[in-house]
């Protein structure tokens, strides 16, 4: 027998994962609750109960996509620090930009239209604030440890302004922001953090 616990899980996944698709389809302002609730074979009172609404089920397929990059941090953490590493790093960001040029659009859309709200801002920001954290660990597992961890999430941010900024402009001018310019100012920024000693 199924318990309500279980079966409240079960509809917010239900809920999360037709959501995904329908942000990724549609966008987050083309996308509607009725959409999403109809993607997931339940009713829009169904989407209110678990979320609250479309914002907060936004938020829950963020929460998901990071749970599945702070993963992947772990496959390019296993070589020592240094080119490689970021080069790596970087063709891995690549890859996930090509397979989610959606994705990136309607996660644009979100956070232009959570910056209005601060409770949205915040409730973002507080996600950004764990994967900046869990690139940082990983970056730091064979560094000295009197290496702070401040300048190492001071740097990892920074790489992470960078990628942003070259994933907006692959969809702006994708013919001129070339993949080789990418990796090549991602290895250039590393090894220049790396040799003035971080961003203390």
């Amino acid at each position: 027998m199924v318990t309500r616990l279980e079966s409240t899980a079960r509809t917010r996944e239900q809920l999360i994962a037709a959501a995904d698709q329908v942000f990724v389809k549609s966008g987050f302002h083309g996308a509607t609750v009725e959409a999403i609730a109809a993607a997931a074979g339940l009713t829009t009172g169904a989407v209110y109960s678990a979320f609250g609404g479309k914002a907060e089920l936004f938020l829950a397929v963020v929460d998901r996509r990071l749970d599945e990059r702070i993963a992947e941090l772990h496959e390019y953490s296993k070589l020592p620090f240094g080119p490689e590493r970021t080069k790596l790093a970087a063709e891995q960001f690549l890859d996930r930009i090509r397979r989610e040029r959606e994705w990136q659009i309607a996660l644009l859309e979100f956070r232009l239209y959570a910056a209005r709200n601060p409770d949205l801002t915040a409730a973002f920001a507080n996600r950004h604030r764990r994967f900046v954290a869990a690139v940082a660990r990983e970056g730091r597992e064979d560094r000295p440890e009197s290496e702070s961890h401040l300048a190492a999430e001071r740097a990892a941010r920074a790489g992470i302004a960078i990628g942003n900024g070259y994933a907006l402009e692959r969809l702006t001018d994708p013919e001129r922001a070339t993949e080789e310019e990418f990796v090549r100012v991602a290895v250039i920024l590393m090894q220049a953090l790396e040799e003035a000693g971080g961003l203390d």
